[in-house]
Formats: C-alpha cells, structure tokens, sequence
C-alpha cells in the first residue's frame, strides 16, 4: 500500500526550545547569577507589584512582555504603557519610565511560587530609560509661560538626535545586556535587530579605546546604571537626518541610575564618560532663563542649522521649581492656539520639586514634509507592487503643500522608469538620497515649472482656510457605551451638530460619513462625529479630510471611553444597554442567539488606543457611568478646551431626558431584507470562441492545451455568459473591507451597472478547468462621475491575493469541478509553483469593458440546493450515506449551510451519521462541534486562512493549518509567551516543527489556546474561590490526556482512521473504475464490434497507445449514457488506429480481473503502535520494541 498522506503527523515527542518572536540566544549570563546581583531594594518590588496587578486588570493599559534567557532560569520583564496615557493629568502608571525591563528574584525554596507571591522573592530594575518627556505644546506644563514657572535653571539643551534608542546595562559584574526600547535579542522577520546592530556599535567603539565589555559591564554595575544611546547608522536604518561616517554609531547621551524615580548624571559626566568608553559626544549648550530657551531655538529654527549642522531639535534639561501655579496666557487644549483674553492656572510638571524634568522642543519644518514624502514613497512603492500604482492618490491633508504634491509627481515618475533607484527604499534604506535627488531636481527647469505650477493651485501658498476654528469631537468607543446619547445631550446644551455612521445607508463605507461630518461645519463650528472610531484607520480617514481643508484651524478632540474595568465587566455593560434599547437603533439588535455580544466582542479585540499625536485633546470616558454621569464628565472635559458655560444639574437632566426619548430615523427590516450577493464580478460582452478560438492552431501550443479547447467545444462546456470574479462569498472572511467596498459600490449605483476595463493576456489550462487570465483591472473612461469615487476605491483597494488570481473561467471538465477552481488554478500558474498548468499568451492583451454584477453566472447551472429539503424522507436518506468530506462540500454551498449548521438535532444526526460512516472514528471532543470536528480532519482548508493548498493537519492539536499561517497560530512551548505555569494545561505537538534530517521536532501550541487558559484561570484566580481553580486545572488536565495519554491516544487514533478512511476511499474508487472498465469493454463489443483480443491489445502494458486509452476509461466516475456517447467517436479513432497491431500474448491487465478487489478487500493499513516519545523510541528501549 502507497504511504499516506496522513504519514509522519502524529506528535513525535515535546521537545522544548527557548524561542519566541524575541529570541536572545546570543546573550550569555554565568550560572553565578544570584550570587552577583545587587540586592533588589523594597521600592522596586512595589513599583513591579503595582506594574503586575494594573497588567493583570487592564491589558490594554499596561503589557508585561517576558523574555527568557538562554542556559538560565532567568526571565526578564519589558514593561511597555500605552502612550497616549503618559499626558494623563496625574498619570494613571504608577511610573513614567518609557523603557524599562525587571527581574524577579525568587528566594530560596520558593522557585516555583507566582511571581510577585508575598514574600516569595524580590523585584529588580534591570534596564531603566527616561521618563516619558514631551514635545512644547503638546501636555499643559509644557508651554513657554508654564515652564518659566515650574522650572529652575540651568538649562541644558543637547542635541536631538535622529535615530533609534538603545539601552546598555549590567547582569552581572562581567556581563552586560543590550536592549532596545522594548526588546532584546534577535527579532523574527529581521535579519538585524535594533539591539542586535547597537551591540555592534558598542564593540566598536570599545575596541577603538583599548576596553572590553567585561570593564565596561564592571563599571555599570558597580554604579547600577543604564547607559543611553541613539543607535545614528544610515546603511541599518535611515531616519531624517543623514550622518557622516565619523558620526554613524552611537551617540550616548544619558547615565540613568537603575531605580524607581527618575534619576540621571548631568551632562558633564555624559560628556566625559563617552569619551572614556569611545562613545560619540552629543552636542549640548547651557543657557540660565526659559527666555533665553526660547529666543535661541527659534533663532536656530529660522536658520535650520546649528554650528552647521541641520538640526531637528533639542532635548532640554532642568529642574523642577517649587513655586505655586499662577495664571498664564490660556491655551486651547493641551496642543491648540492661545485663546485671547482668556487665562488659566498653570500647570506644574508631574513632579516633585527639585526633581530633573526634560523636555522637548522639535522643529516641525521641514522635517515634518520630509516625513510625509518618505511615507508617501512607500505607500507608492506598496501599490506598484499590488498594479495598482496608477490609481493611487494620497489623501488632500498630505498634499496641502505645493513642494509634496509636486514630489508626489516626480517620485511617480521614479517608480515607472527608475525603480531600481528606490530599491530598499521600504526597508529604510535609500530614504535621504531619494530626497536629495529631488530636491536637485527642483533645481532643474522641469522642477521649477512644476513647483511653480503647483503653488498657483488651490490648496497651496495662501489658499489656507482663515475662518473660526472647527472642531471634531470624535468618540472612540465600542458598541453600547452611550455615546449616541452623549451626543444628543451636547446637541440640546451647546446646539452641536451631529452626524451618525448608523443612518448612512451605505454600510461600512466610511467616505460618505467623512463627507457628513465635513458637511457639517457649513453651518456648525463644533461637530459631534458620532462613530465608534475604535481603530485607527477610521480616525485617520476622518483625519486627513478634516485637516486637509481647516489645516490648523481644525482641532480634534478624542471622547475616548477608557478600558478601567475587567474586559468581561465591560462587555457585560455594553451587552445590557443593547438589550434594553431594544429595536431602538438602526443596525444593532439584542437577539436569542447573543449576536450582539460577539459582535462587542470583535471590537473589543480589535480596539486600537487613540496615541497623542492622532488628535489635539483627548477626554477620558467611563463605560461605567450612568447617562447623567457620562454628560457631565464630557462637559467637564470639553468646557475647558472649547470654552463652554457649564450648566446647571436641571438643565442637565432635561438634555439626558430628550436623548433618552430619541428614535432612530431607520431601522432594518429583516424580513425584506434581499439575500446578500454571492459573488461580485466583472461581466463582460464577449463571444469566447471568436475571442480565443484561433489561439490553439499554432504549432507552439502543447497538445494538452489542444485537446482540453476541443473537448469544450464538442461538449459544449464554453460558458455562455462568461464573467471575472472579484470576490467569492467564500473568501469574504480573508477581504471584509474589499467585500464592503464592491457593495457599498452597488448599493450607489442603483440600478446604474459600474463599468471596467480588464486586460486578458494568457489562456491557461489544467485537466479539469481552463480559463483566460486578467493582468489588470481599471476603471472604465466613460464612468459615471457619481460613483467614480466608490468605483476607484474598489480598483485601488483589490487584494494582492485577489490580483494573482483573477480570471475569466472558459469552461471546465464536467458538472462535478467547480468554476471556481480556475482561481487557485491561475494564481499557482502566476506562481510557477504546479508544473501541471500550462498557458500560451494571447500574443497582444486584450481589453474588455464588463459591467459589474453582484451575483454573476456561468454556463454550468448547478441544482438550487433550495430545492431539496433536508428534513425530508428522501433527503436525510440521502445524506445518511455522505461522508464527512462530502458532507462539508455540500456545507459549503450557503442554502446547505443555512439547513446543516443549524441548531436543530436532525441536522446534528446527520453530522454524526457521516463520522459513522469512517470507521473507528474517535468521537468528537470536548469543545469541538461535529462539523468543527470533521472540518478539521476532512477537508483541505487551512483553519485559520481558508487557503486550501499546502494545509497540513495536527490531530493533537485539532487544527490543519497551511505554511504561513503556521508561525501565525503556533508558539514553541517553551518560549517566553508561554508562561511555565500552564504549559501542562496544553495541548502540544511537534508536527509543524519538523525540518529535513531533524529527528526530534520542537513541541509547539496553538496561541488561542495559551490565551484561553491564561484567561480562564486569571478568571478563576479573581473569584478567590480555591475549590473552583483546582477543579478548572484538573478539567484542563483531563482535557489534554484525552488526546495524549498513553491509555487514550486520541490523536493517535485520529490518523489511524483517517488512513483506514483513505484507504476505503481508494478501493472504492479502484471498484468504481473496474465497473466503468467493463462497461465500456462491453460496450465496445456490442456497439462498436470490437474483437475482444483488440481489447486485450489495447489494454497490453506495452501498447503505445495504453495511455490514451486508459486516460478515458481510469476515470472514478460510473459511465452514463451521456458521457458515452461523447468518449464513442474518441474510442472508434483508436480502435481504426491499432486494429492491425498484433494482440499481446499473455498480458492481460490483472487489474480487471474480480479477484483484485478481493484482495485489496481484505488488506488493513500497518500502523504502528507506538509512540515514538512515551514508548521510548529514541532511547534503548525503543529498540526492543521495535525488534
């Protein structure tokens, strides 16, 4: 018997390996650790206790990430804070450090005790970075006049360098670690990490001064202090800035001694440490008075450089004061203009007095533009990839200035006819130069011309908006926090306007709100922009087209609903609100099933945090307060900043009430609501035959290619009206914002058909599909100004992986091969990687113009599955004899879907009868439903893409998964993202880990599965309840023996009977042909009159013509009287060309013969029964086993 395809994935032991997305093997600590580092102090255990518990109960405010050390039982905590709360007014971390990586140190007899257990061990600061310090304007104590009151001289102002950071701190006196801001080591994806390339630099610079990293680690330990460095090194990574060869390295700047408060030597001692390490010195100047701060920065700004240097800015440091607030100029917001006539109390720094404080003053111009182009070059260099570079346009907030639109122009042309100067560009590489070619060009008379050209255009020189401010208040939230009804309240006070995403009626488009919200401002100043905006793309459309037309009159303020409770608490909240608003809102509806709840789920996941720099203010919202509670807090927030009288508690109820009393304007209907289209496609008016006909009568064209073309045609299999498929409903799941995009398109067309242009080039073709492949897809020059907006947004936003596979089917071998089959087809022949898929170009390519449909047809009518009624007598009949695999292709018809994944127990039969139907099937585990189950075993998707090629299947971990997904779903055992904790609670395997002459693969987990635990037995730690965690640990061990154990193996028995599966599947396939055979031997004598010794002949192993005929009688499929008479003429031609040949003597096939299936009856698979770790395989044992 063949081997299996099911061979070799049965887990091979769990062998475990320190890997993870971080891996630091080069790192190399000495065993005499514990004995060698500095006792940790009690204020940094509390510092790290308050870091872990604010971890545990809002992971989205602080992320704890651990990083294993090779060789060690040592574990080292990055600490990284969401950003935008550093500007928080008093800040809610209980540090302000930005960088900053822990240890713990267990005592003795406590190794295996939770970190952080009272008196279990200690806490200690490893690495410590600066402070979170800010940009002028942008928090409340960084403005001229609050800082001439809080701060004290002197003040030093170093250099802003313009690279990445890179932290250097002691392990152990002869040991040191190299990290970057949150990690160290090797990063996946990389070849050269930031912390990997600063260690370099920090061997070089050594080695220039005769020292070693062993003084060099001896020295910070001694002192307990980090050094900081700017990693400047523009053949790594180029920034803004270039840097000469004697410059490139690292620029130290900072000696921060490794404890709780912000502690940092002044910049003499930088100074002249640097220089006794090698390092390069970082420029400073020391200036007495905050004015003298002021008038030298905006001179140097003015003049761009600094004692020749171009500079972007400066880094200055001093002292907090201890005077009281008093009134300054007031501003608007933290990062707004100064408000005239209007004055406010200052606001101190987040420190105390005699503290160091920095601060920054970064110069906007130019290199802000520098910024843009660079982005504006990769996002080119993205669509050209994708073909889509043509219809390309960044957003009008970027090209608000004539010196980028004209870039935009040039870097274009760049692409197109020079692309070999921009190679790396995407990697960081070649960003300076690229700009510098430019700006030469500018110099040019073309250059002139066009910048001239773009400056008299609107939106450039003095073009910009001068009226009254406009102000977007913009929520940032998850379904149910109220925010609509915020909204209605603030309109009644404050006469606000207000725009719902809700009420547009084209879901999920997006653009037309940003057009409502800019509408707006025609007749208001200030617009309630009422979306979730929860993540970051959605703010940023809103963004870019705010800020494109008021530039910096327009000022966004962020009403951002703060995650401050547990996630589950949370959901509860939002869920409820649903619930009781009922059918009150236009889309969202409270149903039996819990709908609603996934979906506050799926947005809960994918919530992006608003960052500082996206807005100009930002507003901190409860999820748990009440209406009344919610509209005060916005207006104590917003008042400030917009100015606003505050009413008084009347007035407030009475706005809550007329909110409470609203009703949406529309809500759906679910009982007229029309079917959702299937697929989306491009139907154009062609004849194929007369389009593609005469392509095969050249001699280049293989036979293959020939016969396929006639046997459509004979058959008449061309199809009829034949279309180009965008996107499938089955690989919706892959392009949700695409699919929204070609309805959203639709739905504004009405009844106008959307017209494109597609470019045919080759004609491609396997055994059983052949279709014409689409190079280009563009929008059509006649399109109707209307929806010319929509239109372009669906052919600029097509999916790379849509783009390789577009086509246009031609026909296909039979009824029972799906059309769509043609798309993986032509995506593999773009590939190169099937040899089996042949193509001939069509010499020119061919444009059509198609009108876009949204459900499409072709030539092959299949049954409406509607028809057939699964509860019926014949129908479950019919389905009890399925197998799963049969099963699942009928799933995957939506009608079969709707009836076989419902909730009803005969569809639940029908799911059991098809296992029963394998034999020794194990039955479906705990936390699988039957077609999850069957799903995973049968079909050829991989469970976490859809792709069907190249899947692979574990049936330890209950998943099939295909090459890129796998580094996507798994997690080696033992890295740092598993916690040692609960690696017995999961299930492990070693099947996608193995690797050509590796006997022994790395045991690896599903992520979902490390979250589900963690989550779970977090959940059961908070109830406090010791009875219901013991009971949870031991289901999970249960859980996981179920599959594993050696008195169960579950997986093993899974592959047993998937192989037992196949293999009946082959004999009855081998059956099926063996009747065709004689039926069609019969049939050659009865019809035809054919001698059965031509027959034998025909059917001699060493007949030229064996292939020919076996390639139309091997076929799996029971011969009908159709394809009899299309395989008839076919079979007389073959006959007319061997009938004079003389018949072979004694060469039968003696696979026709009876016995043959007799045989193969009886025959079982050879499994072995062990397993290659438990029973020992790989030790001396194993050999006995196996003798």
């Amino acid at each position: 018997m063949a081997p299996s395809r099911y061979s070799g994935l049965e887990t091979e032991g769990t062998q475990e390996d320190d890997v993870d997305d971080v891996d630091i093997s080069k790192l190399q600590i000495s065993a005499a650790v514990d004995e060698t580092i500095l006792p940790a102090r009690p204020d940094d255990s509390a510092l790290i206790r308050q870091l872990r518990s604010l971890a545990k109960k809002q992971p989205k405010l602080i992320r704890g990430k651990k990083y294993a050390v090779p060789g060690q039982s040592i574990e080292l905590t990055s600490w990284k804070m969401t950003e935008w709360m550093y500007t928080k007014s008093p800040c809610p971390f209980p540090t302000l450090a930005r960088g900053l990586f822990t240890r713990w140190i267990p005592a003795r007899g406590h190794e295996n005790d939770p970190e952080g257990a009272p008196g279990a061990g200690k806490d200690q600061i490893v690495v410590r970075g600066y402070d979170k310090f800010f940009n002028m304007n942008e928090v409340k104590w960084n403005t001229w006049e609050a800082l001439e009151i809080h701060t004290t001289s002197p003040y030093t102002l170093s250099l802003k360098s313009n690279g990445c950071i890179i932290f250097m701190a002691a392990l152990t006196p002869t040991e040191l670690i190299v990290t970057s801001k949150h990690a160290l080591g090797e990063i996946e994806g990389a070849s050269v990490s930031h912390a990997q390339r600063g260690e370099e630099w920090l061997e070089k610079h050594l080695k220039n001064v005769g020292k070693t990293k062993e003084e060099f680690a001896k020295t910070l330990f001694e002192r307990n202090l980090t050094a900081v460095a700017e990693l400047c090194d523009d053949s790594f990574e180029e920034h803004v800035l270039p840097y000469s060869q004697e410059m490139t390295g690292l620029h130290l700047h900072g000696l921060n001694e490794r404890r709780v408060e912000f502690s940092t030597l002044g910049n003499d001692e930088v100074v002249a440490f640097a220089r006794e390490w090698g390092f390069i010195t970082t420029a400073a100047i020391t200036l007495n008075t905050i004015e003298e701060v002021k008038k030298f920065t905006d001179k140097v700004a003015k003049e761009g450089k600094w004692r020749g240097e171009a500079v972007e800015g400066f880094v200055v440091r001093t002292k907090v004061s201890d005077r009281p607030p008093q009134l300054v100029q007031a501003y608007r917001g933290t990062r707004g203009e100064r408000i005239a006539d209007k004055k406010e109390q200052s606001t101190p720094p987040p420190y105390d007095p005699g503290s160091t404080f920095f601060f920054k003053i970064k110069f906007e111009e130019p290199y802000l533009m520098y910024r843009e182009w660079r982005e504006i070059t990769k996002k080119m260099l993205a669509a050209d990839n994708k073909g889509q570079l043509r219809g390309f346009k960044p957003s009008a907030y970027i090209l608000r200035r004539p010196e980028t639109r004209a870039y935009s122009h040039w870097i274009e042309d760049q692409i197109c006819h020079n692309p070999s100067s921009l190679k790396g560009f995407s990697e960081g590489h070649g960003i300076i130069a690229a700009r510098e070619r430019f700006l030469q060009w500018c110099k040019t008379p073309e250059g002139e011309a066009i910048l001239q050209k773009e400056n008299a255009k609107p939106g450039g020189g003095d073009s910009r908006y001068k009226g009254t401010h406009k102000t977007i208040i913009m929520p940032v939230a998850i379904p149910g926090s109220g925010k609509t009804a915020v909204a209605l309240a603030l309109k009644y006070l404050y006469g606000f306007g207000h725009t719902q995403s809700d009420d547009v009626k084209q879901k999920k488009t997006g653009p037309q709100f940003v057009r409502n919200v800019v509408g707006l401002f025609e007749n208001h100043d200030i617009v309630f922009a009422d979306r979730n905006n929860h993540v970051r793309h959605l703010r940023d459309s809103l963004k870019e087209e705010f800020k494109g037309k008021y530039g910096d009159k327009g000022h966004i303020i962020a009403l951002q609903w703060v995650f401050n409770d547990t996630p589950q608490k949370i959901r509860d909240i939002c869920a409820s609100r649903i619930e009781i608003r009922g059918e009150n809102h236009q889309t969202l509806h409270a149903d039996s099933e819990d709908t609603h709840r996934g979906v506050i789920a799926q947005f809960f996941s994918s919530f992006d945090e608003v960052q500082a720099e996206e807005v100009d203010d930002i507003v901190d919202m409860e999820y748990t307060d009440t209406l009344e509670q919610s509209v005060k807090r916005a207006i104590s927030g917003l008042a400030p900043i917009l100015d606003l009288s505050i009413p008084d508690d009347d007035k407030i109820d009475e706005a809550c009430a007329t909110a409470r009393s609203y009703t949406t304007k529309s809500t759906i209907t679910k009982k007229t609501a029309s079917k959702p289209p299937r697929f989306f496609a491009l139907v154009p008016s062609i004849e194929i035959e007369k389009l593609i006909g005469d392509k095969f009568d050249g001699p280049h064209v293989p036979d293959s290619g020939k016969q396929m073309w006639t046997n459509l045609l004979n058959r008449e299999r061309v199809v009829d009206r034949p279309h180009i498929t965008l996107l499938h409903v089955k690989e919706k799941h892959n392009s949700e914002e695409f699919w929204e995009r070609c309805l959203a398109l639709r739905k504004s067309a009405g009844e106008v058909e959307p017209t494109f242009r597609a470019a045919l080039d080759h004609v491609v073709w396997n055994g059983n599909v052949m279709a014409l492949s689409v190079s280009k897809v563009e929008m059509h020059q006649d399109f109707d100004e209307e929806h010319r907006k929509l239109a372009k947004a669906v052919v600029e936003k097509i999916p790379e992986r849509i783009t390789k596979r577009l086509h246009l089917t031609i026909g296909t071998r039979e009824d029972s091969i799906d059309p769509f089959e043609a798309a993986s087809m032509v995506s593999e022949w773009r590939n190169g990687t099937n040899d089996d898929i042949y193509g001939i170009a069509l010499g020119e390519t061919l444009l059509v113009n198609g009108n876009m449909d949204e459900s499409g047809s072709g030539s092959n009518p299949r049954p409406d599955p509607d028809s057939m009624d699964v509860d019926s007598e014949y129908g479950g009949l019919i389905f009890k004899y399925l197998r799963p695999a049969d099963l699942l292709s009928l799933a995957r018809c939506k009608p079969f879907r709707t009836r076989l994944m419902g909730r009803k127990e005969d569809f639940q039969s029908i799911w059991c009868a098809a296992m029963e139907n394998v034999r020794n099937l194990p039955p479906c585990p705990r936390g699988f439903s039957e077609p999850q189950y069957l799903s995973v075993l049968f079909s050829n998707f991989c469970t976490n893409c859809g792709n069907s090629k190249k899947s692979r299947i574990d049936a330890t971990l209950l998943v099939r998964l295909c090459n890129p997904c796998e580094s996507e779903r798994l997690v080696l055992l033992v890295s740092a993202a598993v916690p040692i904790s609960i690696r017995e609670f999961l299930h492990k395997s070693n099947v996608f880990g193995k690797k050509r002459g590796q006997l022994l693969p790395d045991a690896r987990v599903l992520k979902s599965d490390v979250d589900r635990v963690v989550k779970a037995l977090d959940e059961a730690e908070r109830t406090g309840n010791e009875h219901l965690l013991t009971e949870l640990k031991k289901e999970m061990e249960e859980a996981v023996s179920e599959r594993k154990a050696p008195d169960s193996q579950q997986s093993k028995n899974i592959i047993r009977a998937l192989v037992i599966c196949e293999n009946d599947v082959d004999w009855e396939r081998e059956e099926i042909q063996r009747k065709r055979r004689l039926e069609i031997e019969r049939r050659c004598i009865e019809d035809l009159n054919i001698e059965r010794e031509h027959l034998q002949f025909a059917c001699s192993w060493d007949s030229p013509m064996r292939k020919a005929y076996y390639k139309l009688i091997d076929i799996p499929n029971p011969l009908s009287d159709r394809e009899w008479g299309e395989i008839r003429p076919k079979l007389e031609r073959l006959f007319r060309t061997t009938r004079g040949a003389q018949p072979a003597k004694g060469l039968g096939d003696e696979r026709s013969q009876s016995s043959y299936q007799e045989r193969l009856g009886c025959r079982e698979p050879l499994i072995l029964e062990v397993d290659p770790v438990m029973d020992g395989l790989y030790h001396a044992e194993g050999i006995e086993i196996l003798g």
